[in-house]
């Protein structure tokens, strides 16, 4: 995958895969499951390794579609947003 750095296109280091098929269990209007492709390609424009923090996680459709390929925390205040992993 390439990317641009000042203007310049170089090859990027770090890939970063997505999973557009996340079960989606809880059907919440806020979800952000229709969102999954745009926001997977705005992260994968600045992403570099490192974690992945998603502050408003709600279902964990993000954290399904990212966690398989990077650290992530998932942050809510809903309890069905809970993992006891």
């Amino acid at each position: 995958m390439n990317t641009v750095v000042n203007n310049e296109m170089v090859e990027a280091e770090n890939h970063l895969d997505l999973r557009l098929n996340v079960p989606h269990i809880i059907k919440y209007m806020g979800s952000k499951r229709e969102l999954l492709k745009y926001l997977g390609n705005s992260i994968k424009e600045i992403y570099n390794g490192e974690t992945i923090c998603d502050l408003f996680a709600g279902t964990c459709v993000l954290s399904g579609a990212l966690g398989h390929a990077t650290p992530m925390f998932s942050n809510d205040i809903q309890e069905y947003s809970q993992s006891n992993l």
